[in-house]
């Protein structure tokens, strides 16, 4: 199907705002059922509007390739300036009403990494719906080297992340929290009896890591003295620690965070890792050219709060548990 209605008789007057919040959406989703279910209408009715898209701008816009809504070469031109001016007039209208949390309907869009989701997710929510009852809270995944471009694309408001290494002159880093990092293992393993540097080396070990590599901050402080360990199996999965190293001999080593998350009855030792190593940074991340938008501040707010109620909770935990062997 071809469209030509729009080569020289367009007039702005031809679109509205809801037209282009559906370009949008499709654009986000690849998707016009899901599409549909982001903007809250039926799945006939954004068909509809993008039909009338393709017949104002004379591009078909949208190609169905392997179950998928690809966009069109005019189409992924168009969306840069259509998601930022969306953006701009959101941010615009909020920014001149008064925000009350307590009234807002909005949909906030947090990004978290495999930690902080662990550490911080169940309190932040709870305060989330507290204090803004009405709103919604998405929460997203991400590899640490994907925020940015989500921050810059503007799916997200924020993100809160461990041990970010970006470094993008857009993006604004926060430290809101610096953890201490555990060592942990079965509470039977043998080998935490007269431990030393070369039993912990000898050790099998698990690696947290949810980019599914086996390097992590342990590795590298053994390898800046000439040392190493072995590590067999990596996994992305906190809350899995305490089932993996049940009646093994395995170690593993992670953020205080942590502890937060840890069942009540996890049969773990918690001892200081062998050699130093730097703290996990916890940062809060946005985008600094943005307008203001007072909708986006008081969830940052709400981060802090709960990450500085947390952080007492840590060390009251990491006292508690802190073995000396």
């Amino acid at each position: 199907m071809t469209h030509s209605n729009a080569a020289s008789g367009f007039s702005l007057n031809q679109l509205d705002l809801n037209l282009l919040r559906v370009f949008d959406a499709i654009m986000r989703e690849r998707s016009i059922t899901r599409a549909a279910m982001r903007l809250g209408r039926t799945q006939p009715s954004v068909s509809h509007a993008l039909n009338r898209l393709r017949d104002i701008l004379g591009d078909e816009l949208f190609l169905r390739v392997d179950g998928q809504m690809a966009p069109t070469p005019r189409a992924k031109d168009l969306s840069v300036t259509i998601s930022k001016a969306l953006s701009d007039v959101s941010l615009a209208i909020e920014q001149h009403l008064h925000f009350e949390p307590k009234y807002t309907t909005r949909t906030f869009r947090l990004c978290v990494s495999d930690y902080t989701a662990v550490v911080v997710l169940q309190a932040l929510i709870q305060k989330f719906i507290t204090q803004a009852p009405k709103a919604k809270l998405n929460v997203v995944h991400a590899q640490n080297f994907e925020v940015a471009l989500k921050l810059r694309k503007r799916e997200i408001d924020c993100a809160i992340v461990g041990d970010y290494s970006g470094n993008d002159p857009l993006i604004e880093q926060e430290l809101v929290s610096k953890d201490r990092m555990v060592c942990a293992a079965w509470s039977g393993n043998t080998k935490l009896k007269d431990m030393t540097l070369q039993r912990y080396l000898d050790a099998q070990h698990l690696q947290i890591s949810s980019d599914g590599r086996s390097s992590g901050m342990m590795d590298r402080a053994l390898k800046d003295i000439g040392l190493s360990r072995t590590t067999i199996a990596v996994t992305p999965y906190y809350m899995g620690i305490p089932y993996v190293l049940a009646g093994t001999d395995i170690m593993t080593v992670f953020g205080e965070g942590t502890l937060l998350a840890l069942p009540p009855d996890s049969d773990l030792t918690i001892f200081p890792p062998p050699v130093e190593l730097p703290d996990l940074r916890v940062e809060l991340l946005y985008e600094n050219s943005v307008s203001p938008d007072p909708g986006r501040e008081w969830l940052m707010n709400v981060i802090r709060e709960v990450v500085g109620q947390q952080d007492s909770r840590k060390k009251a935990l990491y006292k508690k548990m802190l073995t000396v062997i």
